[in-house]
């Protein structure tokens, strides 16, 4: 089946979670999996690692919707070495937890076939580098544009209608 995008649509955005990608194992779960890796690997130290990351994440959405990995790890216990190595490792757990979206691979396609330049976006705490890993693994080569923070000021449609222009429609 086919589906029409219309000419008049200059540019097509996609979520990349839960639209293009999707995780296997829910956060809590991956967060145990790195806890029993971390304990397994490296030290008893980490035998609560899963709640305290599910603790700083917490603390951080009391205060701010938007929010990095780095700045997570910051409101743990570990020190700054462990909590870049915890962060790295945690990367790495999600890039290998990520896998395509059927419905969301097929509208790729699509947008492709139409020849339409394809932004994404994400709210999440992964960084751009760390996102466009987990495209790429998943076959989402041809990305514009990712956005992974932008400017409160600003909202995502008139950063992406700038980039283009203003040569977009609604």
């Amino acid at each position: 089946m086919m589906m029409k995008i219309e000419k008049s649509i200059k540019v097509i955005s996609f979520d990349v979670f839960d639209t293009l990608v999707m995780r296997i194992l829910n956060p809590e779960d991956l967060y145990k999996c790195i806890e029993k890796y971390l304990v397994n690997t490296k030290s008893e130290r980490f035998k609560n690692f899963a709640k305290n990351r599910v603790r700083a994440e917490r603390q951080l959405k009391n205060k701010s919707d938007s929010y990095t990995l780095d700045e997570i790890y910051s409101g743990t216990e570990y020190s700054l070495e462990e909590q870049h190595e915890l962060a790295n490792v945690e990367r790495e757990f999600e890039i290998n937890n990520i896998v395509v979206k059927p419905e969301g691979k097929w509208i790729y396609r699509e947008a492709l076939d139409a020849r339409k330049p394809i932004v994404c976006t994400s709210d999440m705490y992964l960084d751009s580098k760390t996102i466009q890993t987990i495209l790429h693994n998943c076959g989402y080569d041809e990305i514009t544009k990712i956005f992974d923070d932008y400017p409160e000021a600003e909202t995502l449609e008139e950063i992406v209608i700038e980039l283009f222009n203003g040569n977009t429609k609604n």
